[in-house]
């Protein structure tokens, strides 16, 4: 079984997550603390074979493409790889950094679209940063046949989330209220939960 990303559901993690601001990134002994994320975004785009190389399936690079997207942030580069081989990460970057991106392409690229139980989870602290974050996993996986994203936020009818948790959502993305609320009534099941994203953790 793979494993999740940021919190083990079922057991504790084999190792500390990697800590993307402080740490020494495992992959290639880069540190991070010198990284200008500034001057880094100023430089001409190459070509989206950038995304390629670090372990992205083609849907994926296509759907980055499609985005207008062809290199890398610095919050990519270094987390991609990393959740694509299943490791815990703790990232911090400046907001339009492609934070969303870092993590929403490896983890769906990581879902088995053959079950149609949840496998991400995603809590964001507002509902309008979970419409956001749910719109990226949606566009990031728009060339994955079958891939199902549900948003579940306080201020929105209960029938339209009951629909969407229950015909299958392979990410929900939610508001930590919304979702006990859910996990109460028994519409929302984490059995099959392979990946937790705190995001904006700090909020």
């Amino acid at each position: 079984m793979t494993e999740p990303t940021e919190l083990q559901p079922t057991a504790a993690p084999e190792h500390d997550p990697v800590d993307l601001v402080e740490e020494t990134s495992v992959a290639n002994e880069t540190s991070l603390d010198d990284v200008d994320v500034a001057d880094d975004c100023d430089q001409a785009p190459a070509d989206a074979s950038a995304f390629r190389e670090l372990g992205l399936a083609a849907p994926l690079v296509r759907a980055v493409e499609d985005s207008g997207y062809l290199t890398p942030t610095p919050i990519q580069a270094q987390t991609i790889p990393l959740l694509l081989a299943g490791r815990d990460v703790l990232g911090q970057a400046q907001t339009g950094t492609g934070k969303s991106g870092a993590f929403a392409l490896p983890l769906l690229q990581r879902i088995d679209r053959g079950s149609r139980q949840t496998q991400v989870l995603v809590l964001a602290p507002t509902r309008e940063l979970a419409i956001q974050v749910a719109e990226a996993f949606e566009r990031y996986g728009s060339h994955l046949h079958g891939m199902r994203v549900a948003a579940i936020y306080g201020g929105q009818n209960y029938d339209t989330q009951f629909r969407q948790l229950s015909r299958g959502a392979h990410v929900v993305v939610g508001t930590p209220g919304r979702v006990m609320d859910h996990l109460r009534r028994g519409s929302l099941k984490l059995d099959e939960l392979q990946c937790l994203v705190l995001d904006e953790a700090d909020e």
